[in-house]
Formats: structure tokens, sequence, C-alpha cells
């Protein structure tokens, strides 16, 4: 393969024309907070900016957060937009590399190791943009380039259809749960919604609900907090291993899914053994207990985790309530909205243990958790499955492009 030495800005450049923010959408706007870490791509925008414009984006450019860029948070564009200042928008010069091949190459783990040499500020990190240009690389001709995107965007496009599979389902989970427990309309004795059927209803602490329902305290429904907060390797005379089982913290929950995983710290079995007494478990919650708090994690598999810092795993009691409806009365508005009323700390928000035992809960009766369990509970699987499918096609993806793209 023949290829020659050039810099990016041989190849590529910052698009910076404008467009008017009221013609923008949720959908269609990018900030750097709704884009994902470690190439994930993007999801939708809480709000648009009150700037009266914004950098304008087209398909196949390609958009890097510039703040802190250790997350790699990298998009190759398949729509038309507007994004933010702090969003570089890279375009191929498409008469000298293809913008597919530009995207896998910028994807690099060495092109963000490269723009974090040049970076500036130290709490939060901005790439240096004349530097960031001057990053230098092969670059093999068109041909070339073609056979190599052909290798790699299948991985890339695979990837993404199992990220909006995970999207949906989860979307569904949490429409079944507002639909059973919020609005009160789970499956009555004959199979209709319970309150549009005129099941009967009773006040409990000034709110109507469903009858042999009840209001209790999370500690009456659970059986432990698992709490290695205060945890360190030093305090049980070791150290972290560069291999190992996974230690996780508060850095790691992300809107139900488990991120950076492989740049946590990590144990030995030995200090896994001696940190771990009670190991975690399938159907045991985690939750961020600050910075940020009330983020949430149902664990569903074998793996081993060591529970690190600003975490706890929250075990129920299966005689009284199913984890499925745990993991989501907590996680969901309602349970969110009492956790964080018990928050304390005027910088840090967090919650003690003892409070977060104190909060109140809504338990519907046992016959409806299990019914609701057997509907939900192969949905869960379904997401696990496909997340640790993406790992594996991640690996593979990133393998190829350290081997393909110099």
């Amino acid at each position: 393969m023949v290829s020659k030495k050039v810099q990016l800005k041989e190849v590529a450049q910052y698009h910076t024309d404008k467009v008017l923010t009221k013609n923008l959408t949720l959908y269609n706007y990018i900030a750097t907070t709704n884009m994902l870490p470690n190439k994930a791509g993007i999801t939708s925008a809480e709000s648009l900016p009150k700037n009266e414009k914004v950098n304008e984006f087209t398909t196949q450019d390609i958009l890097i957060s510039n703040i802190r860029p250790y997350f790699k948070k990298i998009w190759f564009s398949n729509l038309s937009g507007g994004c933010d200042a702090d969003i570089l928008n890279i375009r191929a010069d498409k008469m000298k590399i293809l913008p597919e091949y530009l995207f896998n190459l910028l994807s690099k783990d060495d092109f963000f190791d490269y723009v974090m040499v040049g970076a500036k500020g130290v709490k939060m990190p901005r790439g240096d943009k004349n530097f960031i240009l001057e990053y230098e690389f092969q670059l093999p001709n068109l041909s070339d380039q073609k056979q190599i995107v052909d290798k790699l965007m299948p991985l890339w496009n695979k990837i993404k259809s199992n990220c909006e599979i995970i999207n949906l389902l989860e979307e569904y989970s949490q429409l079944q749960f507002q639909k059973w427990f919020i609005d009160f309309n789970f499956p009555d004795n004959n199979g209709n919604p319970y309150k549009k059927s005129g099941g009967e209803l009773v006040k409990v602490d000034g709110t109507l609900i469903p009858k042999q329902w009840a209001y209790i305290q999370l500690n009456d429904a659970i059986n432990c907090i698992i709490d290695h907060r205060g945890k360190t390797p030093t305090k049980l005379k070791s150290m972290w291993s560069n291999e190992g089982i996974v230690a996780l913290s508060a850095l790691n929950v992300k809107n139900g899914h488990l991120v950076n995983l492989s740049k946590s710290n990590k144990v030995n079995d030995e200090l896994y053994a001696k940190w771990m007494k009670d190991e975690l478990t399938e159907g045991d919650i985690l939750m961020t207990s600050e910075a940020p708090l009330g983020e949430f994690y149902l664990i569903l598999n074998n793996e081993k985790y060591c529970l690190s810092q600003r975490l706890f795993a929250i075990r129920a009691n299966d005689k009284i309530v199913n984890f499925s409806y745990l993991f989501q009365e907590l996680s969901g508005s309602r349970g969110l909205k009492k956790i964080i009323n018990k928050k304390s700390g005027s910088t840090v928000f967090g919650i003690r243990q003892e409070e977060l035992r104190k909060v109140i809960i809504l338990l519907p009766n046992k016959v409806i958790q299990d019914k609701y369990d057997e509907m939900i509970m192969p949905i869960f699987r379904k997401i696990r499955a496909l997340e640790t499918e993406n790992l594996l096609l991640e690996e593979t993806r990133d393998l190829l492009i350290k081997k393909l793209i110099k």
C-alpha cells in the first residue's frame, strides 16, 4: 500500500459557517453535553441555545468535542444541523481523503492522545485548534482508503443499529412502567387496564393508589446496602493492578449503562477477595451517591466487579419487592425526586446511607410485580446482550483501525 505523510490541515479544514438557531430542533442541534463518550455518537439535545446563530454542519462532517478531549466524543454526521462553539466541525477535502476514512483516522486513540498533548487548561482542558491541524499521519491513495473503509464502516453501522434497538427497548420499558405503576393501568383480573376499567383506588398519605398497594421505606424492602465508598487499596495494604477485576466508581454509571470501563482502576484476585466479602450478584442495583447523585445500573450478568468510590449497591428483598420493579421505581422520576429531596452538601450534593434507607417507595402487591417481571425481564436481558455484543464489536473495530490506519 503506497502512502505519504501529511498533516491534517492538508486534507481537511474546520467548517465555521453559521445557521439560524430558530431553524434547528433538539434532534439536529449538537452540544458537547449530548455527544456520548468513547466514540458512541450522539443523543438528542435537552435544549436549544439562546444564540441567534450557531455553527453549521452537514452530512459527512466529523464533529469532535473540544472540551476534555480524553472523553473521545466524536460523531460522523448523517444529517445537517448546528453545533455549539466547543465542537470542532472538520470537513474532508474529498479530492484527497474520503470522509469515512478521515472519521476512522480521527477516531484512533492515538489522535485523542495527540490532542491532549496540546490541550490547554487543567480542570476543563480544550484542544488547541492549530495544534490539531498539525496532526501527522500516513495517507493512502483513494482506492486503498476505500478498501479500508469498506472493512470498518459495517462495524460502526452494526454498533449504531444495536444502540438504536437498545434505545427503543429502554423507551418501551419506561412506557410500560408508566402505564403499570404511574397511571395504574396494569392488567386487572380480566386483562383490562385497572384504572380505566374502574379498579378501586384508596387514599394513602394524601394520594390515591390501587387497593392492596402501600408506601414503605426503602429499608423495609431490601436485604442490604453494600457500601465500600471509603475503601482504598492502601487501607487494605495493597495497590491497584494494571489488569484484573474492574473497580466501579460513580464515573462508570451513566444513563443506566456502564461506561469508561477501560479507564477504570483494577484489582487482582487477592485484593478483590479482601475487598468484596459480599460479592455483587444479579439483581443488585448500583446507585451513585454523589458527583453525580442518582445514576443507576442494574446488574444482570455474572461479571465480577469491585465496588468502589461514590457507589451504593442496593439488594432487594425478593419476598417483598422484585429488583426489576425496584430498579425502575428508584431510577424513575418519582423515586429520583424523593432521593434528591434527601440530599445534603453545599457544593457537591450527595446522600448518606441512613437517609437513602428512609426514602419512601410505592409497593405494588406481589402478584402485579410478578406479572410485570415476567414481561420486562426479557427486555432487560436483551438490552444487556446487545451491550455485550457492542463491546466486542467496538474492540474489533478499534483493533482494525489500529492495524489498517497509520
